[in-house]
């Protein structure tokens, strides 16, 4: 994908939304690269590409419904992320892939999440009260397909939205709109 560079791969299963989501999501399922809606599956929160790819790719085979999600970052906001993630004491090898722009090619792309770093992990605007319809009303975004934003623009707009209207809230700094893909770990070379 042209501007991204790899973050990488994380392994989890899609949750289905329940009431504490927002109401367009109950009862559909969800992809997200948030600790607060998923669970990762046996490997590191991220791994590196291929070989942390192949392992997952074991991991799809023995638990149905489980997905490989590439995961990519805008090139423009690699500096600010960083920043965000070095404070929050990350791992050493996501910090590295993206201090050294590690090219992303994708799979099948899934969509955009706005996400913000806090603590070691990503907080998504689907988990925190009133974002999703705050960003409704201001940017006239809606979760689509797999709870992410469909429109590169438009996830961006949500994320520049919500590091505007709540700094600091859930102790999240600033907000990035992330890309995700899924495919064969084949697929992501």
């Amino acid at each position: 994908m042209e501007g991204y560079v790899l973050a990488g791969y994380v392994v989890a299963d899609p949750v289905v939304g329940t009431d504490w989501v927002d109401r367009a999501l109950v009862g559909r399922a969800i992809t997200s690269v948030s600790n607060c809606l998923v669970d990762v599956r046996e490997l590191d929160e991220w791994s590196a590409s291929p070989v942390g790819a192949e392992a997952a790719g074991e991991l799809v085979r023995r638990y149905p419904g489980t997905r490989v999600v590439a995961v990519g970052v805008a090139e423009t906001d690699v500096d600010g992320l960083l920043e965000d993630l070095d404070e929050a004491c990350w791992d050493p090898d996501l910090l590295d892939r993206l201090r050294r722009r590690a090219p992303f090619r994708t799979g099948v792309p899934l969509g955009f999440e706005p996400v913000g770093p806090s603590g070691g992990s990503f907080h998504t605007w689907l988990c925190l009260g009133g974002l999703v319809d705050s960003a409704r009303q201001v940017v006239g975004a809606e979760p689509g397909r797999h709870g992410l934003i469909q429109d590169e623009g438009r996830a961006r707009a949500v994320a520049a939205h919500l590091t505007e209207a709540f700094p600091y809230e859930h102790e999240v700094a600033r907000w990035f709109a992330l890309a995700l893909a899924e495919g064969e770990p084949d697929s992501f070379g």
